[in-house]
């Protein structure tokens, strides 16, 4: 295939890592103009053939070895391609189509955490392209910025002070929620001299059917839930044995379906003495599945911000359709459990 048998000169590829994964290669394509100009020109068809174009390795800002499971819709490998007739002499524009793979799949998967903790990492090379940037993370913008400011352990202190102040967006604005924020600014309709922000996101929550979300835990460490995963190492360690390659190719591939296969369920905890607006999460106890037997155990809590503002936007509902998306190893924060639920 050459670049005039389509609409686009460059592909963004995203090739499953995981052949259980069901989502097969994604592609988005893009258009450079003769002018120099850059252009998204929407998701492509999976099966086209790029015989003859050039490849790229492209940037993955996440690996499967980061995490101790990392969902199959999240584990991707990146590739971008150029036609035969496109020349990509721009540096800037080099660096943005061999880095938004990774955001462009964060995205598709509905992961607004992870797009936020993705554009925080490349934000100078992302905003090379504002416009087209703002329009790629759109979808996600409004949940992003809701896990950005709620979802982590840290919080944002000076968002707030740039909402309050009701100042026009700068394109030249780098800052994570800033740009998310005006990305969801349609969605998010706000009225900063009437509402705080969190105020501005009970309202939205209120409008909307559902919603859904991708939230760190807090207080993992402090749970027994955590041991399992320890006791699952050890029992690894005996069945991997010398036999590296064929039973450490074997045990991975278990490990990510058995990670898989736990449920979870988050939940309202109203009894909590300390913070009636607790949101815990539940998980199936991992020490229990491995000897045949069901029952989940406490992993954590939403943080409490984000806790207050679901259960005031939702006060009647005190369960919440929950499921892991990736869990951290010891490198990037072994308790770095982050689940995604419907509010």
């Amino acid at each position: 295939m050459s670049g005039k048998e389509t609409d686009f000169n460059i592909a963004v590829i995203a090739r499953p890592l995981n052949s259980k994964a069901g989502t097969g290669n994604r592609v988005w394509a893009f258009r450079k103009s003769m002018t120099g100009q850059l252009d998204y020109a929407g998701v492509a068809d999976s099966s086209l053939s790029f015989e003859g174009w050039q490849i790229l390795e492209g940037s993955p800002f996440y690996s499967p070895s980061y995490y101790t499971y990392l969902c199959p819709g999240l584990a991707c490998g990146f590739e971008t391609v150029l036609s035969p007739e496109c020349v990509l002499d721009n540096a800037g524009m080099f660096s943005y189509l061999t880095h938004i793979g990774p955001l462009l799949v964060a995205v598709d998967e509905g992961d607004g955490l992870l797009a936020a903790e993705i554009f925080s990492r490349r934000q100078e090379i992302f905003m090379r392209y504002p416009s087209l940037t703002l329009f790629l993370i759109k979808k996600v913008a409004a949940a992003g910025l809701f896990a950005w400011l709620y979802g982590r352990f840290e919080e944002n202190t000076e968002f707030p002070a740039f909402y309050k102040s009701g100042a026009m967006f700068d394109l030249s604005c780098s800052d994570t929620a800033c740009v998310f924020f005006e990305a969801a600014r349609k969605d998010l309709s706000p009225e900063p001299q009437k509402e705080s922000v969190e105020e501005m996101f009970i309202r939205y929550f209120k409008s909307q059917k559902e919603v859904t979300l991708t939230l760190g835990l807090v207080g993992q460490k402090y749970r027994d839930w955590n041991d399992g995963l320890d006791y699952l190492d050890s029992v690894i360690q005996m069945q991997v044995g010398n036999d590296f390659l064929t039973s450490g190719t074997r045990v991975k591939e278990a490990k990510q379906e058995f990670f898989g296969s736990l449920s979870a369920v988050a939940q309202a905890e109203p009894s909590n003495k300390y913070d009636p607006n607790a949101i815990e999460v539940f998980v199936d106890d991992i020490e229990a599945k491995l000897v045949g037997n069901s029952g989940k155990v406490k992993a954590g809590y939403l943080r409490a911000t984000g806790a207050a503002i679901i259960r005031t936007a939702r006060p009647s509902r005190f369960n919440y359709n929950a499921r892991l998306v990736r869990i951290g190893n010891k490198q990037e924060g072994r308790c770095g459990i982050v689940i995604k639920i419907t509010v």
